[in-house]
């Protein structure tokens, strides 16, 4: 008989809350976007508000059909207290994910000269800022990590439910030109909820990335731009730095592992 792994708890109680989180969502999603995206036609770029709006309203439909056909009312969303210390130690993560991240944009065939570097064609504002920075990781990781992560370890190996939910953030992600820092982005978060056992530590982790990202916009250049612009000649120097941090990224969770583990015990 396969082993696969689950969560024991039945987070039954969660449902109203999480289809109101939904609901809610949806409408501020649609009431921020579509007045926008107006104001936006007179404006036309080809990286416009009315055209990620267009895809986020049709994403959000078919993630909440992908809520109903994975069975939200059993799904254990793992939220669980996490020990003080993993805390600083995701987002020491965070700070690691980027410095490895930004020398993999030089992997992905777009060219980012002349793209709009504000997302969805908007200013950085308060607004943005609850919008893209709270509420959107909230709504991800909620569905991706917590409901279809969780699901999907119950029924494949931890390996194919990683590999499988990160492809299907990828994909969802499809107003994105970075569809590779998407995937990647997924499957670090589908490890954080596998190895702390809680949906909080993937939030935390998507969150903070968000916050750079956002900040990043400021200055309107993408988050270590200045990584993609210096990179090292083919001397080995670059290929050494992504090993090291990979060695410290397997480190980071080893040691959240280990504290998960003592936590339970």
């Amino acid at each position: 008989m396969r082993k696969t792994f689950g969560f024991n708890s039945d987070y039954r109680q969660y449902l109203p809350q999480l289809k109101w989180l939904f609901s809610v969502g949806f409408i501020l999603v649609l009431a921020i976007w579509i007045p926008m995206s107006i104001s936006k036609l007179v404006h036309w770029e080809g990286n416009n508000f009315f055209f990620h709006g267009g895809i986020w309203a049709v994403t959000i439909l078919i993630l909440n059909a992908g809520v109903k056909f994975c069975g939200a009312q059993t799904t254990d969303l793992g939220i669980r207290p996490l020990p003080t210390l993993v805390i600083p130690l995701i987002l020491i993560l965070t700070v690691v994910f980027a410095l490895g991240i930004g020398p993999l944009y030089f992997l992905q065939p777009i060219s980012l000269r002349g793209v709009n570097l504000h997302a969805f064609g908007l200013e950085p504002s308060p607004v943005t800022f609850v919008l893209f920075v709270i509420l959107l990781p909230l709504i991800e990781e909620i569905f991706f990590r917590g409901i279809l992560l969780g699901h999907m370890l119950n029924k494949l190996s931890v390996t194919k439910a990683i590999i499988i939910s990160s492809f299907l953030y990828a994909l969802a992600q499809w107003g994105n030109e970075h569809l590779l820092t998407a995937l990647l982005l997924g499957a670090v978060s589908g490890l954080l909820f596998v190895v702390t056992r809680s949906l909080l530590s993937s939030i935390i982790f998507h969150i903070t990335w968000n916050f750079f990202i956002f900040f990043s916009w400021l200055d309107g250049k993408l988050f270590l731009s200045v990584v993609k612009d210096e990179l090292p000649d083919l001397n080995g120097r670059l290929l050494l730095e992504e090993l090291a941090l990979v060695i410290l990224t397997i480190g980071i969770f080893y040691l959240m592992r280990r504290m998960v583990l003592r936590q339970v015990r």
